[in-house]
């Protein structure tokens, strides 16, 4: 799970930059490296019904993310007017994730099986990640010697992602529980981000390097840091990975295009095309290889896509899609800047609208093992409300 998400932008300008094609809905999702198996009769399920998931007492909760037992992460503003992290579960409801002394705000970004969140604190002088846990609460996870850090992603192992900042410049960062937190360097550059790991340690992200161009990076803890390169043109972006090692994102072109690719240590970066335009770009990738993002049209207009190995780029239609599991469940939103809605691709039920709370906006984030979707919706008074779509299975 990792929830790229919509609300917010990172604080840190250093970054901004490197991680600005990924900061909206993009996840790669699935789980544990042996959930891949497919079930025709949850793949056909399409979520029935939607769950408010409430606030914190304020007016305001977005989701972020979810994990494959349904278990919701985000943000909430309190009946005080802060803004804190949670958690929400079947259980328990949702619940507020708090600060730490110093830090007026808190932010839910990922969330394991575990129930281990990862996510920031911020207050009127630095931002930290945390990690939380019900065990040990919120854990500052600390710099690189510098004031502020922040986190991306988490796997099923606890190991959590982002950057930091170290005395001049900003780092990506892995954080262990064995080993804190990890400098990982960069390309020649003075600055990267770390934006998702999966459940190998295999961490991806993006890095200026020495000549000025941002390129994306994979890290392993045997060879350290390596440059992916680019599809010919200046630079390139990372916008996920699976537990099969496959990186997916977008590079300019020489020609000054954008093009979606795929990554492998056995075949390199490939060319994924476009559906007709002049820019495409992957958004996510499952453990099938499975990839999604969207292009430009030929005769105007962007839509949807889906890449398989097997049958090349197939266009989904006029939908922004976030997020894919391993079912090939695709979830993101339809419509337009007056009004959109979540919505859910499956291959036999096609394009499927989902009802919201009874408000103009709603969108889809991420989509977990079972087709359990969550985001977020807008009521008909107009405040905002995490919620979770859920199948009847």
């Amino acid at each position: 799970m990792n929830s790229k998400r919509l609300l917010f932008t990172l604080t840190l300008g250093a970054v901004v930059g490197l991680l600005s094609a990924t900061s909206g809905p993009a996840s790669v999702t699935g789980g544990a490296p042996s959930s891949t198996r497919s079930d025709s009769a949850v793949t056909s399920a399409v979520p029935k019904s939607v769950v408010d998931l409430g606030t914190l007492g304020g007016s305001m909760s977005s989701a972020m993310a979810l994990n494959n037992w349904g278990d919701v992460v985000g943000l909430s503003t309190t009946s005080e007017g802060n803004t804190h992290a949670f958690l929400w579960t079947k259980h328990d409801g949702m619940t507020d994730l708090g600060t730490l002394p110093g830090y007026t705000t808190s932010f839910g970004r990922a969330v394991n099986d575990s129930r281990q969140v990862a996510g920031y604190i911020q207050g009127p002088n630095a931002t930290h990640a945390f990690l939380w846990s019900k065990q040990g609460g919120m854990v500052d996870l600390g710099t690189l010697g510098g004031r502020s850090s922040d986190v991306r992603d988490i796997n099923e192992q606890g190991q959590v992602v982002g950057y930091a900042e170290t005395a001049d410049s900003t780092h990506a960062a892995l954080w262990t529980r064995a080993g804190g937190i990890v400098d990982l360097g960069t390309l020649g550059g003075g600055t990267s981000a770390a934006s998702f790991v999966n459940d190998w340690g295999q961490v991806v992200g993006n890095t200026f390097t020495a000549n000025g161009e941002n390129h994306p990076f994979l890290w392993t803890r045997q060879n350290g840091m390596i440059d992916l390169g680019t599809l010919g043109g200046s630079g390139a972006f990372v916008a996920g990975i699976n537990n099969r090692g496959q990186v997916v994102g977008m590079s300019w072109m020489a020609d000054g295009s954008t093009h979606p690719f795929s990554w492998t240590a056995r075949g390199g970066m490939i060319d994924l095309g476009t559906l007709g335009g002049t820019y495409a770009y992957a958004a996510a990738v499952n453990d099938l290889g499975q990839v999604v993002g969207y292009s430009s049209m030929a005769g105007g207009g962007t839509h949807a896509f889906l890449w398989t190995k097997e049958s090349g780029m197939t266009d989904l239609g006029a939908f922004s899609p976030y997020a894919i599991n391993n079912l090939g469940q695709v979830v993101g939103q339809v419509g337009d800047k007056a009004s959109h809605h979540a919505c859910v691709w499956t291959t036999r039920a096609g394009l499927v609208t989902l009802d919201g709370l009874g408000g103009a906006y709603s969108t889809g984030v991420d989509v977990d093992f079972f087709g359990q979707i969550a985001g977020y919706s807008t009521t008909p008074d107009g405040d905002t409300h995490a919620v979770l779509w859920t199948t009847s299975r």
